[in-house]
């Protein structure tokens, strides 16, 4: 921007330069209905973000192949509805299952709710790529009476979820078949009716699959009572551990690493459940610090000794022994190191905020010396530059530097006649062409002169000079 230095009858202006706020790269859509949501998301593209205010957004069936964020305003009052049906669940395929899928890249999703009401949606959230979910309720959300997954989790994919909120899922809360890390989850069955109800599966390996682990902490899990109407009667658990598909090749020792810390586990059939009956079993399952109560069977180790372990440590059971089920000469490492009183829940939260720099530089818009007299000497005049309303992060400045001639030439037309001035900073410190005027961290001001020496005067006239100032945000 240039700044205009005069000599005679040019009044004194001040402007304010507001330069953009530097953020990270990407577009921020910003949404308030439906349309708007869907035309987001058809533009949308890698580093993008879409935030949603309050409100209800009808959402068709979506596929998502970049790197995205999607921000609601708060958690119960943005609420996503599906459009339609979603296909069916399948253990070979079932991508079309997914009413969110994300087939490659990365997801963030946060502060809203997914409601599947009035339509037969068998997985809120499918994914194959890089899924974090922060501050989210899922609910109801059924394809059939046995079939309805709030988050299915499969190889390569990954999931990283925090404070998780589910009820009314027709099967299961979060199915994990790839890595998956759970702190905060509040996952509520639909009792003891003709249904199924597991707030983690964790498993169904197959040879195709690589090993992954599984951690969990901080969940609250009730009322996982449902009994199916099937010839084997299947019945309910809040966590089930198993690798129901794998086929041993005689070399893999362990396949799923589970680690399952500070779990309250309330009014379930099993609490946790390991294995698959005459099954072989190919996991390694940690339990501590958790409490298990009011459950029919508290642990249960129920697949066929292959190469899995499963050890329990420091857990409440209701203030005695816990009531367990082992079959085919399974044991449960350290069941007897159990608590009496109940473990006291903890559990962390994150709070972010993210404040973009501003800051606001005022630079005088003219200098006027009004009328000089030769032989007068040198005259001076104050040059003030403010920083106003400076946020910056920490080892940044913002720099004004300035660049000019410093020469005014006669306006008048009547040939090279000109008129050299100069620009000091505060110390004062000549500045010269491409120089730095000063640097700011804070809301202040910094305050030069600017000189010219009536001496110099050859021919009397109008001059006008220009000094450009660059202001930037950098690094020190």
């Amino acid at each position: 921007m240039k700044k205009w230095l005069a000599v005679l009858l040019v009044f004194l202006l001040v402007l304010a330069l507001v330069p953009a706020s530097v953020s990270a790269a990407g577009t921020i859509y910003r949404v308030w209905n439906s349309a708007q949501l869907a035309d987001a998301l058809a533009a949308a593209s890698d580093g993008d973000t879409i935030c949603l205010y309050d409100g209800t957004y009808a959402l068709d069936q979506t596929t998502l192949n970049m790197d995205l964020t999607i921000i609601g305003e708060s958690e119960d009052g943005v609420i996503l509805t599906p459009t339609g049906n979603t296909g069916a669940y399948s253990t070979t395929g079932g991508d079309t299952s997914g009413w969110i899928f994300l087939e490659s890249g990365s997801l963030s999703i946060s502060n809203l709710t997914m409601d599947g009401t009035g339509f037969a949606i068998t997985q809120a959230l499918r994914t194959k790529g890089a899924l974090t979910v922060e501050n989210v309720t899922i609910k109801n959300i059924e394809y059939s009476q046995y079939f309805g997954f709030g988050i299915g989790v499969y190889q390569p994919g990954s999931l990283d979820a925090k404070n998780v909120t589910m009820s009314n899922i027709a099967r299961v809360g979060i199915h994990a078949k790839g890595d998956t890390a759970v702190d905060g989850f509040n996952y509520t069955g639909k009792g003891a009716i003709t249904c199924l109800d597991y707030a983690m599966e964790i498993g169904t390996f197959n040879g195709s699959m690589t090993p992954f682990t599984v951690d969990v902490a901080n969940a609250v899990i009730t009322d996982c009572l449902g009994v199916a109407d099937d010839s084997a009667k299947s019945g309910s658990a809040a966590l089930y551990v198993n690798t129901y598909f794998y086929q041993a090749d005689g070399g893999t020792t362990s396949l799923i690493d589970v680690n399952l810390d500070r779990i309250t586990i309330n009014n379930c059939s099993v609490g946790v459940y390991i294995g698959y009956y005459e099954k072989g079993e190919y996991s390694d399952t940690l339990l501590t610090n958790s409490n298990i109560i009011n459950c029919e069977t508290d642990i249960a180790y129920q697949g066929l000794a292959g190469t899995s372990t499963f050890t329990t440590s420091g857990n409440y059971f209701g203030g005695g022994a816990p009531n367990v089920e082992c079959k085919y000469g399974n044991t449960i490492a350290g069941i007897e190191d159990y608590v009496t009183n109940p473990v006291a829940m903890s559990q962390d939260t994150d709070v972010t905020a993210v404040v973009d720099p501003t800051y606001m530089i005022i630079i005088p818009a003219a200098v006027d010396f009004g009328i000089l007299t030769k032989g007068t000497g040198v005259q001076e005049m104050d040059f003030p530059v403010e920083a106003r309303d400076v946020v910056i992060e920490n080892d940044y400045e913002i720099v004004v530097g300035v660049s000019s001639p410093f020469v005014m030439n006669d306006q008048n037309g009547a040939g090279p006649a000109s008129l050299g001035y100069k620009l000091y900073d505060s110390a004062p410190g000549l500045i010269n062409d491409g120089d730095v005027f000063s640097s700011f961290e804070a809301d202040r001001t910094e305050t030069g002169e600017v000189t010219v020496n009536a001496d110099d005067i050859v021919k009397a006239g109008s001059y006008k000079g220009t000094m450009d100032f660059a202001i930037s945000y950098e690094a020190k």
